[in-house]
C-alpha cells in the first residue's frame, strides 16, 4: 500500500537486519572462544577500538549482502502476501541464493557451533582440573564464565530454532521456483522471524540472576510511576 519504492527498501531492511543479527552472534561466539579458550589473547583481540571495528564490519557486510537484489531485473524484491512483508524472493536468482546460504548462513553457523563446542569442552576440562587440585577461586571464576557462555549459547539455540524453519521454507521455494506452501506456513514464517528477537529477554531472565534482578527493578519502577 506504500508503493514499490517503500517495499524495496523494506526488503533491504529485512535482509540487512537478519544478516547483521547472525553475524553479531558470530562475533559474540568468537569473543567467548578467546575469553575462555585463548584468554591470554582476549584483551588484545577484543579491546574497545577493535570491538567497534568488528561491529562496523558486521553492518557493512550485512549492507553489502542485502544490496544486490536491488539490481536484479525480475522483481527480486517484492511484497509476499503469505509472509506479510516485502523481501527478497529466493527463487528469483538461484546463484545469489546459493551464495547467501553458503556465505551468510552456513559459514556463520559453522563458526558459532565450533566456538561454543570448544568453549564448553574447555570449561568442562578446567572444572575437573580445579576440583582435583582443590582450587576454589579458579573454579568459581570458571563457573561464572560458564554461566555467561550458557546464557549466550541459549540465545543462539533460540535463534537457530526460529530461523532454521525459515531457511527450510526459503530453500523449498527456491528449489520449486515459486511459493507453493500453505498460507499458514508462511504466516508461521513471519511469526518465527519476529519471535527470534522477542524470546531474548526471557532467555536472559531465565539464565542470568543479574538480569532477573534488573528486570524486577525496571518493572517495579514502571508500576510505581505508572509508566
Amino acid at each position: 500500500m506504500f508503493g514499490e519504492t517503500f517495499c524495496r527498501f523494506h526488503g533491504l531492511g529485512v535482509f540487512m537486519f537478519a544478516m547483521a543479527s547472525i553475524n553479531t552472534m558470530v562475533i559474540i561466539a568468537v569473543s567467548r572462544y578467546f575469553r575462555v579458550v585463548k584468554s591470554g589473547k582476549y584483551t588484545a583481540v577484543f579491546k574497545k577500538q577493535r570491538a567497534l571495528m568488528y561491529i562496523a564490519v558486521v553492518w557493512l557486510l550485512a549492507f553489502v549482502g542485502s544490496v544486490p537484489p536491488f539490481f536484479f531485473k525480475n522483481g527480486a524484491v517484492k511484497f509476499q502476501a503469505g509472509k506479510a512483508m516485502c523481501m527478497y524472493s529466493f527463487q528469483s536468482n538461484l546463484a545469489y541464493t546459493v551464495f547467501l546460504e553458503c556465505v551468510y548462513i552456513a559459514t556463520p553457523l559453522t563458526v558459532i557451533v565450533i566456538c561454543y563446542a570448544k568453549v564448553f569442552y574447555t570449561v568442562s576440562r578446567s572444572n575437573r582440573v580445579f576440583l582435583q587440585e582443590n582450587k576454589a577461586q579458579q573454579l568459581r571464576a570458571n563457573v561464572e564464565e560458564a554461566k555467561v557462555t550458557k546464557t549466550l549459547a541459549a540465545i543462539m539455540v533460540g535463534f537457530t530454532c526460529c530461523w532454521l524453519p525459515v531457511c527450510i521454507v526459503d530453500n523449498i521455494d527456491a528449489a520449486r521456483g515459486r511459493d507453493t506452501l500453505s498460507r499458514q506456513v508462511y504466516l508461521a514464517y513471519g511469526f518465527l522471524c519476529y519471535l527470534s528477537s522477542t524470546i531474548n529477554p526471557f532467555i536472559y531472565g531465565a539464565t542470568n540472576k543479574q538480569f532477573r534482578q534488573e528486570y524486577k527493578t525496571i518493572l517495579s519502577n514502571v508500576i510505581f510511576f505508572g509508566w
